[in-house]
């Protein structure tokens, strides 16, 4: 069998057996409000450089007590907020897989029943001048504005280091 129908299959068994219907049994799994992946191109005479610098620069100010976020740095950076009083240190909410992934250097599994109100990654194109920016939140009203603040923060810093940065592609974003 196919995968995807083999999944199919397994699916409509899972909604017989809890007697459950589709949007009900996928509700835990409803997607966030999200900015889909925002591309902003760099241009100066080292985009790796400047790339590395704002990822150093998010690090900096998102691991301050003050921010109460975690921070990895598995693909980029990746910063979830806020911390949970149960889970007081990134190693306790982004936990290592040890059959899969027993590094933790590729990927980790959060914990169980940590779910941050917003999380952010940013991380640089291997092969262009683009840093891609991918932002969800919880409340969807808050969207827009907490991701064009990350966004303007990171055009600010490029700026002030002799970069020029412009919007490539917004996503799902109302930017320009």
């Amino acid at each position: 069998l196919d995968s995807g129908l083999f999944a199919l299959m397994m699916f409509w068994d899972l909604l017989l057996e809890s007697g459950q219907t589709c949007s009900k049994a996928l509700a835990p799994y409803a997607a966030w409000p999200h900015s889909g992946e925002v591309n902003l191109r760099i241009e100066c005479g080292d985009w790796r450089g400047m790339s590395a610098q704002v990822i150093q620069m998010l690090e900096d100010r998102f691991s301050s007590d003050a921010e109460n976020s975690y921070v990895t740095k598995l693909d980029g950076i990746g910063v979830y907020h806020p911390k949970s009083p149960d889970l007081p240190k990134t190693d306790d909410f982004l936990q290592i897989d040890p059959q899969g992934d027993p590094s933790g250097k590729t990927y980790r599994l959060v914990a169980k029943d940590y779910r941050p109100d917003w999380w952010f990654n940013v991380r640089a194109s291997n092969n262009e001048p683009l840093l891609r920016i991918n932002y969800e939140c919880q409340d969807a009203a808050h969207l827009q504005s907490q991701a064009k603040g990350l966004i303007d923060a990171v055009h600010a810093f490029c700026v002030k280091h002799g970069a020029t940065v412009e919007v490539e592609s917004p996503g799902n974003l109302a930017i320009t």
